[in-house]
């Protein structure tokens, strides 16, 4: 067994299976956004649905599986980030005995498992690259999810068919199934690219890049703003806000300004040639935070997703209806936002959760306070505000199940760990 165990660990650090498993993570971070059809639907014994980027998702838990099978204790060296995560993930999956819906609190526990393993798994083959690396491919990412919603966005209101995804005139949909998805999606990756354009970092300037992260953030923001999504539009325009608070120098009042000035040159496009658009994004913006009427279906709404949740968590206290519990049994809608489905759907179980998994990603990069020391440190310190403009995008947008949620996650697990190697952070708790 131990000489079985000694093979096992030197043929799974082989420079091929590292190739692979870099191949199949740039594989699946580069199709999270194709969401539009199912690339495998059955229906017995279940109804599921594979999307293109689980077909890549499922080998690579495999190769990582197999390669710390015989060596669990390198895990111990994993960002704590990550053990942040498995604990919400056995404290939600305490709560299925307790559900509403145990079958569908069951298929939500497995979907944020695999996602969970699968950017633990996305983490350990970057981690010997710089962390600038996986940065960079996040921007390719975004320019590429934005520009294809942009051409099918022109073709759609041109009359043409649109590149694998179905016309619409009104919003920007990219390859996803649906416009909240799209806007969920994004905001999380242009925070990352407008975090990379305001940091003024050396690495920022290097070859492609310099141009990359610019032109990145521009047509993100365009996409963006087209999806016309209320909360994750809200999230960005906050950190944006709190980046200038947090720096509060002439630099950041500058970038503050010309994000602003890309804000109101992006509605005169959508005046101009995006008639649809135009007056979906300012309704929406009106009936739920300007002109929210009293008897409307988007206020209501609103009332009903604070008032069911609480409702719930008063009624089931530690563990919540359960994950998808909520919806037929106290609303015909499912709660939206991530802090409130922790409340109504998985009680103390997952505000605690919830708590200590986030509150480890704020601990890493608030403790550093002072603008000083290396890149890496200096990137965590101007990523704050926009992490903090996330959080206020996630309050309504749920995140567990959204990729380029753990996109983030993993991002800061790669600069955590990189940190540590070169004693910028020296914190048992990172």
């Amino acid at each position: 067994m131990w000489f079985s165990g000694k093979i096992y660990i030197k043929t799974s650090n082989t420079s091929i299976l590292k190739t692979i498993s870099l191949w199949l993570s740039f594989l699946f971070l580069l199709t999270t956004f194709v969401t539009y059809k199912p690339v495998i639907e059955f229906y017995e014994p279940f109804h599921s649905k594979i999307l293109l980027s689980r077909l890549f998702g499922f080998p690579l838990i495999v190769l990582f599986v197999f390669k710390y099978f015989f060596q669990p204790k390198e895990l111990f060296k994993f960002p704590k980030l990550f053990w942040g995560g498995f604990l919400l993930v056995l404290l939600l999956a305490a709560t299925i005995p307790f559900s509403l819906n145990p079958y569908v609190t069951l298929r939500q526990v497995i979907s944020i498992t695999f996602l969970m393993l699968v950017s633990i798994a996305v983490f350990d083959a970057f981690k010997e690259f710089e962390w600038s690396q996986f940065a960079k491919l996040t921007t390719i990412i975004l320019l590429l999810l934005s520009g294809i919603g942009m051409v099918n966005l022109i073709l759609s209101i041109l009359g043409y068919p649109t590149f694998l995804a179905k016309n619409r005139t009104d919003a920007g949909m990219s390859l996803f199934s649906r416009f909240y998805e799209a806007g969920a999606f994004t905001v999380c990756l242009v925070c990352i690219s407008a975090s990379l354009w305001a940091s003024g970092l050396k690495k920022r300037e290097q070859g492609v890049f310099r141009y990359l992260i610019p032109l990145s953030t521009v047509v993100g923001l365009f996409f963006l703003m087209s999806t016309g999504r209320v909360s994750a539009i809200s999230g960005f325009v906050s950190a944006i806000l709190f980046f200038m608070l947090w720096k509060r120098n002439l630099e950041s009042f500058w970038f503050t300004l010309k994000m602003g000035s890309l804000f109101l040159f992006n509605l005169l496009i959508f005046f101009l040639f995006f008639p649809e658009i135009f007056d979906r994004f300012f309704y929406r913006f009106q009936s739920r935070i300007f002109k929210r009427v009293h008897g409307t279906q988007e206020a209501d709404f609103i009332v009903d997703n604070f008032f069911g949740t609480f409702q719930a968590f008063l009624d089931h206290p530690i563990s919540g209806t359960g994950l998808g519990g909520f919806q037929e049994n106290y609303s015909r809608y499912a709660i939206h936002g991530s802090f409130l489905k922790m409340i109504g759907e998985a009680g103390l179980f997952g505000i605690i959760g919830m708590l200590i998994f986030l509150g480890l990603a704020v601990f890493g990069i608030f403790r550093l306070k002072k603008q000083t020391g290396n890149e890496t440190q200096q990137f965590l310190y101007n990523f704050f505000p926009f992490f903090g403009g996330l959080l206020v995008s996630w309050q309504y947008n749920y995140i567990l199940n959204n990729e380029s949620f753990w996109v983030v996650i993993i991002l800061l697990a790669l600069v955590f760990y990189q940190a540590g190697k070169e004693n910028t952070i020296r914190s048992k708790w990172i």
